[in-house]
């Protein structure tokens, strides 16, 4: 989940996630937004999945924090996206 401006559509965020990340990414999904008076004014949370996949190994953990580093990096540089 991602503490963005209200301003911040799910296009903006899919757009800035897709940006850095690899091939290993196979999807995107919104699955929660939450707007509350314990936020920020004019803030919202907003928690998604991805879903990364290689056709022809196994995965390493490592491989997954190295892509949401990226990702996570340019959610904050392009959205100021906070991490929640």
């Amino acid at each position: 989940a991602i503490l963005v401006d209200g301003s911040i559509n799910h296009n903006n965020i899919v757009n800035a996630i897709l940006e850095v990340s690899s091939k290993l990414l196979k999807d995107i999904n919104l699955f929660d937004i939450y707007n509350d008076e314990s936020l920020d004014k004019n803030t919202k949370s907003m928690a998604y999945s991805l879903k990364f996949q290689s056709p022809n190994r196994t995965l390493t953990i490592k491989e997954i924090d190295e892509e949401m580093i990226l990702i996570m990096k340019n959610l904050k540089v392009k959205l100021k996206a906070k991490q929640r």
